[in-house]
């Protein structure tokens, strides 16, 4: 992000970027540019998060009106999850001891965020 991103972009698409775990660790059923920084809006930091996903750091998950197909037609652009694309790199952004937690067997921390991070990676590198 400091490499490529323009500077007056960076404060911004790094806020975005950080507030991911704090995104998912909540019980959140969508992703809230509010929890970002107090106040924000998506007309502030759309752009932002536009960017990490142009990257391929993260994948969204769109939700839908009506289950049924097709999924693309029925998914509310504007109700959406965020999901980091990399595993390894979304727990490194947990909080201390988490990676021991992990390999102690203790996947249940984050209300299940480390779970539903994992599905959503599979789901977004088997092209679903």
């Amino acid at each position: 992000m400091v490499k490529y991103a323009e500077k007056k972009d960076k404060t911004r698409i790094r806020e975005c970027f950080w507030s991911i775990p704090k995104q998912l660790g909540k019980e959140n059923k969508k992703f809230q540019y509010s929890v970002v920084k107090k106040g924000s809006t998506a007309a502030k930091y759309a752009g932002s998060l536009q960017w990490i996903e142009d990257a391929g750091i993260i994948s969204r998950c769109y939700n839908l009106s009506t289950t049924e197909l097709p999924l693309d037609g029925n998914a509310e652009k504007d109700v959406f999850k965020v999901y980091m694309r990399d595993c390894g790199l979304f727990v490194s952004m947990l909080e201390d001891g988490t990676q021991y937690d992990i390999l102690q067997g203790n996947l249940y921390g984050y209300k299940g965020a480390i779970f539903e991070n994992l599905i959503a990676d599979i789901f977004a590198k088997m092209g679903a």
